[in-house]
């Protein structure tokens, strides 16, 4: 591992601090890239116009008129927690504006990714003038082929990189679409399907439709957009702050829907205190085992649910099913272990993992977990509903672009890989059983050719030391902003003796720190530790505030440590 203390443009931080931003923050702000006061602005108003978003007016437009004809709409949604919650936008959104309207969201297992040909089929029983695809589409060919055939027309929202061929859609929506001009690139599923029902609005409020039908508030609605961008790790750009920003403002207001709440109570998360963290850490995993471990329906209705009681019981539900996620989740990694150091032992530098016993819902999880472990690029498979076939997720590092090395596999093997799509940084794809240990070999091949030893040195940008005098405001101030990938919550590293340490729920270590550089003393925890750990330590962590009975105290949460001298 090698710990680098992140740049800090010295010029960026005092004048934000000019600008009236407290000074920790402002070097935090200044170490990131942040140089204006407008960049931390979180006005709505400064949000990007979706007039840039290619196709997006003409797709509010071709909706608008759909609904005042009364035409029939189904939407397709995904499995995931931007899928669910870009699902969960736009039918709320229509129901709202009195569109007739349904969705369907296919089963991981049984239905694949996507709108495929035999999803297409079972909507036409409902007999739909739409299809509008969420957090999907962009692949879809065979698809909308189909759909075309059957006389129905489709609209895609995506955000997924789009392969040479494209949908024969009547509109794409999606900002990495070749000519769009929407700066923001790392939009996801949820913020996509936002934007184009502000334009459906629009549109409506020319055609007076809001004079006998209820006007939607679209803030309403960042709640969804918040819990989605967070979710679906995309980085978060000043547009994506902003979306996020206000989310959680609706959240924490207590303005957010009823199924939020109580994701958020069986949680044991306060809505008045909800972080970023929150949303990644605890009600997107919750609102994702619905789609891992049955079908995301149930995560669906929760967020549609329209009292406390109905979305509480749906909550419940979700919450065992991650408990059984978690078992799964355990069980496939100590199972794994000694297949992960035979791979490090013979230099692999591609991964790749396959095991009959998997669970197909879990193959991204435990992709991500060897990903953090051996910080080498990573696909996981488990067998699928053909048994002829097995499904597989990856999860990449920095320098390599995960669907791109797909794209150069198929391209080396054209019948190897069966289908497959994702982005830089994850990737999913079908292969034949029988051709594991192909794939294994080609991936390993490619990922040698591209990644030096540099770039496989595992890269760890912390904050530096912690010289200031750090209070419980200031650890508050930082909590409550928006931090997510590629705007990295804020890690420190600093040296301390270790006074006191004590095992807690047979699994993490309770710690009493001194600071060797101003002898202040700090409660810490260290999560997944049972090891003594040494007198002196040199330490990163974060910085989180302890709540108990009553009593705020500032905790140290150690991310890694080494002993000192």
């Amino acid at each position: 591992m090698k710990v680098i203390s992140r740049h800090i443009n010295t010029a960026a931080a005092i004048l934000l601090e000019r600008n009236n931003v407290p000074p920790l923050l402002a070097r935090l702000y200044a170490s990131r890239g942040i140089n204006d006061v407008t960049q931390i602005n979180q006005k709505l108003s400064l949000l990007l116009r979706p007039d840039s978003l290619l196709n997006c007016d003409k797709a509010g437009k071709i909706l608008a008129n759909a609904i005042t004809k009364k035409e029939k709409i189904i939407v397709i949604a995904d499995y995931d927690a931007d899928g669910a919650t870009a699902c969960a936008l736009i039918v709320d959104f229509l129901r709202t504006v009195g569109a007739t309207v349904n969705y369907m969201v296919p089963d991981r297992r049984l239905d694949g990714y996507g709108l495929t040909t035999d999803l297409v089929n079972l909507t036409a029983l409902n007999k739909p003038d739409w299809l509008i695809t969420v957090d999907n589409g962009i692949a879809s060919v065979e698809g909308v082929k189909r759909a075309n055939e059957l006389g129905i027309k489709t609209i895609i929202t995506d955000h997924h990189l789009p392969g040479e061929l494209l949908p024969n859609a009547e509109v794409i929506v999606n900002p990495n679409q070749e000519k769009c001009r929407f700066t923001s690139k790392n939009l996801c599923g949820v913020g996509v399907i936002f934007y184009v029902a502000t334009t459906i609005k629009k549109h409506l409020l020319k055609l007076d439709w809001f004079d006998n039908h209820l006007e939607p508030n679209m803030t309403q609605y960042l709640d969804l957009v918040s819990l989605g961008t967070i979710a679906d790790v995309v980085s978060l750009d000043h547009n994506n702050r902003i979306l996020v920003e206000r989310g959680l403002h609706q959240i924490r207001s207590k303005k957010c829907r009823v199924g939020i709440q109580a994701l958020a109570e069986v949680a044991g998360k306060s809505l008045e205190n909800l972080t970023s963290q929150d949303l990644g850490f605890s009600i997107a995993p919750r609102l994702n085992a619905a789609g891992r471990m049955e079908n995301m329906g149930a995560g669906i209705e929760c967020l549609l649910a329209n009292t406390y009681e109905d979305a509480y019981s749906l909550a419940e539900n979700l919450n065992c099913l991650n408990i059984k996620r978690k078992n799964k989740e355990t069980e496939m990694t100590q199972s794994v272990a000694t297949a992960v150091n035979d791979a490090v032992k013979s230099e692999f530098v591609g991964h790749t993992y396959f095991d009959e016993s998997w669970h197909e819902g879990i193959v991204g999880i435990l992709a991500s977990r060897i990903k953090e472990k051996v910080n080498r690029p990573v696909f996981v498979f488990a067998p699928s509903v053909n048994p002829l076939e097995i499904k597989g997720s990856g999860r990449s590092i920095p320098h390599f672009h995960l669907r791109d090395a797909l794209d150069t596999i198929s391209k080396i093997e054209p019948t190897l890989i069966i289908k497959f799509g994702g982005h830089a940084m994850a990737a999913g794809l079908t292969i034949k059983k029988k051709n594991i240990v192909l794939f294994r070999k080609i991936f390993n091949s490619i990922a040698k050719k591209i990644l030096n030893q540099d770039q496989l040195a595992k890269l760890v940008l912390t904050d530096g030391p912690l010289n200031s005098e750090i209070n419980i405001t200031q650890v508050e101030e930082i909590q409550n902003k928006v931090w997510g990938q590629d705007f990295e919550i804020p890690i420190f590293t600093d040296t301390f003796r270790v006074i006191k340490q004590e095992l807690i729920a047979n699994a993490h270590k309770k710690l009493q720190l001194i600071a060797t550089h101003n002898l202040r003393q700090f409660e810490a925890i260290c999560f997944r530790e049972k090891g003594i750990l040494p007198a002196k330590i040199e330490a990163i962590y974060q910085l989180n505030v302890n709540n108990f009975k009553g009593r705020k105290t500032i905790q140290l949460v150690i991310n890694h440590w080494h002993p000192c001298d």
